[in-house]
């Protein structure tokens, strides 16, 4: 396949906005540096930043091509705009990883390779197999979105810095590596070592147990019911460590022939060249909001269920995200073909549904998902929500089956409760106590960058009586003592919406840790002591406002 990139004009580094066309004919791909709505795509790149902490892109398709051609344009573009920041976004996770889940490994486990390549390979049988199918077909079309992204960052990079399909199959993969690294034999114990799992290896260290428990769940999310205003705030706040702030707010039209894949737009916070959002956090032409908070699954018998005969939570989020009208059906989709890898707690409010009332909650406006391997259960929650006025999310799972099968109340006696227990750990509480006050925007704004830990009772860590600036809504691990063993990790952003912002699928985003009550990230203080901190290409200084991302 041919490349072409006709009225080179513009240059990346010192635009603040580019937008593309691109055009197929024959085997040739076209880049033009107009806006051309009878192109194949036409894309607009908003370099932004230096003044926002995030860069933004829109991608808009035409129908009149097939939907392989709207799927890899829209990769293309992604990976056109991101390539060098892929790069960096790679390097640092690999980074990270490698150090905080694999023990300083020097490299992945030959095991986690083979399994990709297995995983890629079933895939493709499964499309071959079932042509007819809309489901692998859907698939097929995730797979050439990836083909494009692909593509799109070889054409924008140094050919030694070109990377395969497998290569992006791998970096699309982070979210699932937070269990494949820890399920996945190491090399050691394919040669009869055995490492036993971290919530063994620390049963009897609570604060050791917490921080590798913490290192592998991540956010904080919020739904509140304002009745007063017959309006729904849905928020979630990304929580990982701060190298990992290569940010990128995305809209997706894509024009797509294919009825199934019923959400042509879409947009999701997300990072540089990835097809889903990893937060997560989704707003739909179908008037659903889709937000989700990972957890632990602490029974490892289920381990049995995770292997590659599957298909991984990144492709299983997009189909879900893109195919479903409703909660029920974002559950169905989603539970098919369950890899039991990033096993996260789902939660879906219908808009729709919401707006068809004047009053109220109609059921099926709230529904939850929670998925652990070989399972995903589901619960309708629209009365608790109407009863309570929220629902607040927080890396453990709410629905019991999901608790008692994933070995949840045993990890969450004594001491362990203030992280893990559903109903007892510090930020249930936290939400318990202000979320019922949240009456608009700016009072969801200060309760999604809520960190008061020096004045918080329930920030207090019962392990050594210390106030903990980890153990609240937005968390900063930054900030806390030696004793508690400081990290470069904690809430990176905020995204807010409510149903005004459906019209345009337009929502609030806050890029960063916050700073409300506490000072401001300054990744360069941690640095200059020497912190291992993965982060090229990341801003070292996060001082930002609450912004609207409006799609272009």
């Amino acid at each position: 396949m041919l490349v072409v990139l006709l009225f080179i004009s513009l240059s990346l580094a010192t635009t603040s906005s580019i937008t593309i066309s691109l055009y197929h004919i024959g085997e040739d791909w076209t880049i033009k540096y107009v806006s051309d709505n009878e192109a194949v795509a036409v894309a607009t790149y908003v370099i932004s930043k230096e003044a926002k902490g995030y860069n933004e892109l829109s991608v808009h398709t035409n129908k009149k091509y097939s939907d392989k051609e709207q799927m890899f344009a829209t990769g293309f573009a992604d990976g056109f705009f991101s390539g060098n920041n892929i790069n960096f976004h790679k390097e640092n996770m690999n980074a990270w990883y490698l150090d905080h889940y694999l023990g300083k490994a020097k490299d992945y486990p030959k095991s986690l390779y083979k399994y990709l390549q297995d995983n890629i390979d079933y895939i493709n049988n499964q499309i071959k197999a079932n042509p007819e199918d809309q489901y692998w077909v859907s698939v097929d079309l995730i797979m050439e979105q990836v083909r494009g992204v692909t593509a799109g960052h070889n054409f924008a990079v140094k050919s030694s810095e070109s990377m395969t399909f497998y290569d992006m199959f791998f970096y699309e993969s982070f979210g699932d590596l937070l269990d494949l690294t820890a399920v996945l034999p190491s090399d050691d114990e394919v040669n009869g070592i055995e490492h036993p799992k971290w919530f063994i290896k620390y049963a009897n260290n609570d604060i050791d147990w917490h921080l590798n428990w913490k290192l592998r769940t991540k956010c904080s999310g919020l739904i509140r019911y304002v009745k007063e205003n017959h309006d729904i705030y849905v928020s979630q706040v990304a929580w990982f460590m701060y190298g990992a702030m290569n940010r990128v707010m995305k809209h997706f039209d894509i024009n797509l022939n294919n009825e199934y894949l019923s959400a042509k737009k879409v947009s999701f916070s997300s990072y540089p060249g990835f097809v889903f959002s990893f937060d997560d956090f989704y707003m739909t032409s179908n008037d659903l909001a889709i937000i989700e908070t990972t957890f632990t699954n602490f029974n490892t018998t289920l381990n049995q269920y995770i292997h590659s005969n599957t298909l991984l939570d990144w492709i299983r989020i997009v189909l879900a995200v893109r195919a479903s009208k409703n909660g029920k059906e974002f559950h169905d989709i989603f539970e098919k073909q369950n890899s039991g890898t990033y096993n996260n707690q789902w939660i879906v409010v219908d808009y729709k549904l919401f707006n068809s009332v004047e009053s109220g909650i109609p059921e099926g406006t709230l529904t939850v998902s929670e998925q652990i391997p070989g399972y995903v259960f589901f619960k309708d929650f629209s009365t608790s929500l109407e009863s309570t006025g929220y629902f607040g999310s927080f890396n453990v799972p709410e629905i019991q089956e999901t608790i008692e099968m994933s070995n949840t109340t045993a990890n969450a006696q004594g001491n362990k409760a203030f992280w893990n227990s559903p109903t007892e750990c510090c930020r249930a509480k936290i939400f318990e106590k202000y979320a019922p006050k949240v009456m608009n925007m700016n009072d969801m704004k200060k309760m999604m960058k809520y960190n008061d830990y020096k004045n918080e009772p329930l920030s207090k860590d019962p392990t050594t009586e210390l106030q903990d600036p980890g153990a609240t809504i937005a968390a900063r691990y930054d900030l806390r003592p030696s004793e508690l063993k400081p990290l470069p990790f904690g809430q990176m952003d905020a995204k807010i919406c409510d149903k005004s912002g459906f019209e345009t699928l337009q929502f609030h985003v806050q890029a960063g840790p916050t700073h409300d009550k506490q000072p401001y990230l300054d990744l360069e203080v941690y640095e200059k002591q020497g912190w291992f901190i993965p982060d090229k290409g990341v801003l070292k200084v996060w001082n930002f406002d609450w912004e609207e991302f409006i799609p272009k």
